[in-house]
């Protein structure tokens, strides 16, 4: 390897295994001084073999010495930026400092051409390339110096304007780049860049730049703009500008408004009224400054951006009923800050509200014009009807308009006849209200008193019965005036002032007798109340349902039929009989149903309905037994009117309701058949039981000493076959199934203790073959 003059290290590639045909090119490292890959080595800088012959080759061994590739290099500049580069702006001068060393010779060149500075300083104030070589003149090896001089322009920094801007608040975000092209003015922005610092020292040393979009910290706020040469970043030169934010005022809270149209003096029925504008500016506002702040009123968007065409303050509605109004709110200081807005002025219109007279009755014995009023009676008239509206009165119009002392309008006592009273009636859809007079006056007419009775047969004995209230008018209105209007009423207080009318078809609340009353009205104006009578008469107190049972076995035989009164006597009554009797008590002999009406002398009756069933004495028509098992069961058939029920052996029972007895022990037994309805008789029967004894003990003693087939006699299977057998089926006898049985024995003399066979025929040709154990 070897240091060139060109500051790079060559090296041979030369591979000793073919030292003929390798060595065609130098590898050059062309930044020996830098680290890693930025050395930069080429492995074949520089080609040798340029005739591509193999004669031109590199080989291993350093060239003659040349002792200026091993000079020392030193650094002229010293100004800890660069050791080789001077970068200097338009009027700047700089010194250049090699080594002083004493006897040294000193040869500076600028651009290769020798200066006649011959010191270790050098005074430069133009580009170029300089240089300097030192002999030592000590046996030492020459030094030498470099420095490439340049100079470059410093700019100018044209002042920008102002940059002012609306916001809702003090502090805003500004974009300081759009001050570039002011600042820089005629300057190319390749070569010149503009930055912005908070303040001249900043801006001075180029520290803490404001990158990005930038929020002022004060209102006004200075920036400080520094324009740099960008190939030298030191020749520069500042400027400032400043920031201003003018706060836009808001609308804080507008929202439609409604107004009633109160113009009563005129047309409150027009959809259109006069308002003060003004009176919408403290809620504009809220809690911003009124004295820097401006609101006026347009009528178009338009008009409110451009701020022209200004509502006067004291405005009348051009659209009835329903306007788009805009509001402009701008800062005083700087009118391009504003905002706008809009709402709806909407006209609703007054309820109507008509004067109305009231006649009303003075009935209560004193004829002194004065009585109860319910003003209720006359809402519809007031308001002609219509929907959505309330009424409150009161007895002078200051009331009325202080909301003080509101009549009670359910029961008002008049104390001045006539009497005038005011009426203010409210729209609740839309809370608009009108005035009304209400002129009260007392009539002293009067109508008829009647009744009307009913008999308590509605199904529910209690008191209470539905009337038919129209019933009583013929009698309310006999000998008064025609076209007349009645309406009913619980109590005379509900009829004086109106209040809970009773439909025509009206059931008392107090049961048996009741006082209601009618209203009597000409066009609307009271011209009587008469009292109406309510009686509901009781029914006869009778039993209405009865059942009895009839005997059919007894027939002739007669039962007695009466009325079913309760807690009273026959006299009270007249009876009618469905048989056309009339008496109180009927006798009859035979089933079927029998009616009695029952009329009490208030003309009210009651049916009543007698039930004769018949009854009588079963009839046994099948009796069915399962016998010779280990459940023997009989099952009970019978017919008849009555409900049975059943017992074996005996006639007192236990009785059960179910015609099957089971777990039956063999032989005879008596079924007993009882009629439960009415007691009409017993039915019995006898039957029997067939079965066989497991075992019988012929030792004399008089208990079981004779083995027989239970459940024969000449009533039932006489005619059965009966054989005896030993174990070894030897026959020892065939018995007579009337007899006693088998006594054990065989040609007179006893069998032993043993198990002996039966073989048994019944006469209804059933037929069982079993054991049975002899004991002794």
């Amino acid at each position: 390897m070897q240091l060139g003059i060109d500051k790079r290290i060559y090296r041979a590639q030369v591979s000793f295994s073919n030292l003929n045909t390798s060595g065609r090119f130098l590898g050059v490292i062309n930044n020996p001084e830098a680290d890693g890959m930025a050395a930069d080595y080429n492995e074949t800088g520089v080609l040798l073999d340029v005739n591509n012959d193999f004669n031109n080759l590199s080989r291993i061994g350093l060239p003659p010495f040349i002792q200026s590739l091993f000079n020392s290099q030193i650094d002229i500049i010293q100004n800890g930026i660069s050791t080789t580069e001077l970068k200097l702006c338009t009027g700047d001068s700089y010194t250049l400092l090699a080594e002083d060393i004493p006897g040294a010779d000193y040869s500076w060149t600028k651009d290769g051409l020798p200066l006649a500075e011959t010191t270790f300083q050098l005074f430069v104030d133009s580009p170029g390339f300089y240089e300097v070589f030192i002999e030592q003149n000590n046996g030492e090896c020459p030094i030498e110096g470099e420095a490439v001089v340049g100079i470059f322009d410093i700019p100018t920094a044209t002042q920008p304007d102002t940059i002012v801007v609306c916001n809702e608040f003090p502090s805003a975000a500004f974009d300081l780049t759009v001050q570039d092209s002011q600042i820089l003015d005629t300057q190319n922005p390749d070569d010149y860049s503009v930055r912005y610092f908070r303040t001249q020292d900043d801006a001075d040393l180029n520290e803490n730049e404001i990158v990005g979009s930038f929020n002022n910290t004060t209102n006004p706020q200075t920036i400080y703009a520094r324009v740099e040469n960008n190939e030298n970043p030191n020749c520069f030169t500042t400027t400032t500008f400043d920031l201003i934010v003018f706060i836009t005022p808001v609308i804080a809270s507008l929202e439609d408004l409604t107004i009633c149209d109160t113009d009563f003096n005129a047309n409150s029925m027009d959809g259109f009224v006069t308002i003060e504008l003004s009176d919408l500016n403290a809620d504009i506002l809220i809690d911003q400054d009124a004295t820097i702040n401006t609101i006026s009123y347009h009528p178009s968007q338009q008009d409110a951006d451009d701020n022209t065409n200004a509502l006067p303050n004291t405005y009348t509605n051009t659209t009835a009923y329903s306007e788009e109004i805009f509001v402009r709110i701008e800062n005083s200081t700087n009118t391009d800050c504003y905002s706008t807005d809009s709402f709806i002025l909407t006209v609703n219109d007054a309820p109507e509200a008509i004067d109305t007279t009231i006649v009303q009755c003075d009935e209560d014995g004193i004829p002194d014009g004065f009585t109860t009023y319910n003003l209720n009676q006359i809402f519809d008239d007031i308001t002609n009807g219509a929907a959505n509206r309330t009424i409150n009165f009161y007895v002078s119009l200051s009331d009325l308009e202080h909301n003080e002392d509101e009549l009670n309008p359910d029961a008002f006592d008049n104390y001045l006849n006539p009497q005038t009273l005011y009426a203010l009636v409210t729209n609740t859809s839309t809370g608009c209200t009108n005035i009304a007079e209400i002129t009260l006056e007392t009539s002293s007419t009067a109508s008829n008193d009647t009744f009307l009775e009913t008999c308590d047969d509605d199904g529910i004995e209690d008191g209470f019965s539905s009337f038919n209230l129209s019933d009583a008018e013929n009698d309310i209105l006999f000998g008064l005036p025609a076209g007349l209007d009645l309406s009913y009423y619980e109590t005379y207080e509900d009829a004086l002032i109106e209040d809970n009318p009773l439909s025509t078809n009206f059931t008392n609340t107090i049961p048996y007798n009741q006082t209601i009353y009618a209203r009597v009205e000409n066009a609307n104006a009271c011209f009587g109340i008469s009292a109406i009578d309510l009686t509901v008469f009781e029914l006869p107190n009778i039993e209405t349902e009865e059942e009895l049972l009839y005997c059919l076995n007894d027939f002739p035989q007669t039962i007695t039929l009466t009325s079913g009164l309760i807690d009273d006597i026959p006299n009270n009554y007249y009876f009618e009989w469905s048989t056309g009797e009339d008496m109180f008590e009927i006798e009859v002999n035979e089933p079927g149903t029998y009616t009695v009406r029952v009329t009490n002398t208030d003309g009210c009756f009651k049916d009543r309905t007698i039930t004769v069933l018949p009854s009588g004495i079963a009839t046994i028509t099948d009796i069915q037994i399962t016998d010779a098992t280990s459940n023997n069961t009989i099952s009970v058939f019978v017919e008849g009117e009555g409900i049975y029920e059943y017992a074996l052996d005996n006639s007192f029972g236990p009785y059960q309701e179910s015609n099957v007895f089971t777990n039956v022990d063999f032989g005879f037994h008596t079924v007993f058949v009882r009629d439960i309805e009415n007691d009409c008789g017993i039915t019995e029967e006898l039957v029997s039981v067939i079965g066989f004894p497991k075992f019988f003990t012929p030792d004399g003693d008089r208990y079981n000493q004779f083995w027989q087939v239970k459940g024969l006699s000449e009533q039932f299977q006489p005619n059965t076959e009966i054989l005896i057998f030993d174990r070894y089926g030897k026959l020892l006898a065939q018995l007579d199934p009337l007899g006693p049985g088998w006594d054990g024995t065989y040609n007179g003399a006893d069998m032993p203790s043993s198990d002996y066979w039966f073989f048994v025929t019944l006469q209804d040709g059933r037929v069982f073959k079993s054991h049975f154990a002899l004991k002794r």
